[in-house]
């Protein structure tokens, strides 16, 4: 019993990790190992981080839409979606660090850096405080606090990141619509939960 849950944590973690990794390695084959092909690495690995962030955000919600068996489901994996999550952000890490390699004359903007390595930081926190499916109790407000302010503080991240880009181009404007209408069904789950506990 013990080794088919490890096989299964393991499994959570590597698909989603895996899958990043083929579209990275495509995205290089593809658009070649220059400022284009590291655009685009970067843009697969951040799209698929965010799903994984997605579903998780949105468990309140989630919760009240759908069977309560798919809710626990997602609930009790957490800890390893944050961990295939904390990987494949770790993999757009070392991309953004090779673009600047070969585009040193890019300007580096200390506020941005300071709040993605925060996202960085939270998204270890999160794995560290996930739900694994043996402790699905809150650990008190200390623990539901850091795992507030580590979701809030990502999906920010993830908000300013997408708003910044519209100056450049409206393709990101469903995206930045969707991370908005995130935040909301978050939101109206967290309703929903205090006044259906």
């Amino acid at each position: 019993m013990e080794n088919q849950s490890i096989k299964k944590n393991i499994l959570i973690t590597a698909i989603p990790v895996v899958f990043a990794l083929i579209l990275s390695v495509l995205a290089l084959l593809m658009y070649g190992t220059g400022e284009d092909g590291i655009r685009h690495f970067n843009r697969y690995t951040a799209r698929i981080s965010f799903s994984i962030f997605i579903v998780i955000f949105a468990l309140p919600g989630i919760k009240f839409l759908f069977r309560e068996k798919f809710y626990h489901r997602i609930e009790q994996n957490q800890r390893y979606l944050m961990l295939a999550m904390l990987i494949i952000m770790l993999i757009h890490l070392g991309g953004i660090y090779y673009i600047y390699q070969i585009l040193p004359e890019m300007p580096v903007k200390l506020s941005t850096f300071a709040g993605g390595g925060l996202a960085y930081l939270m998204i270890f926190l999160l794995f560290i405080l996930g739900r694994d499916g043996k402790n699905n109790e809150s650990k008190g407000k200390i623990w539901s606090f850091a795992m507030s302010f580590g979701l809030y503080w990502i999906w920010f991240i993830f908000a300013f990141t997408y708003i910044g880009r519209l100056s450049r181009s409206m393709m990101f404007m469903p995206l930045t619509i969707f991370t908005f209408a995130l935040l909301f069904f978050r939101i109206w789950g967290i309703l929903k939960i205090k006044r259906f506990p």
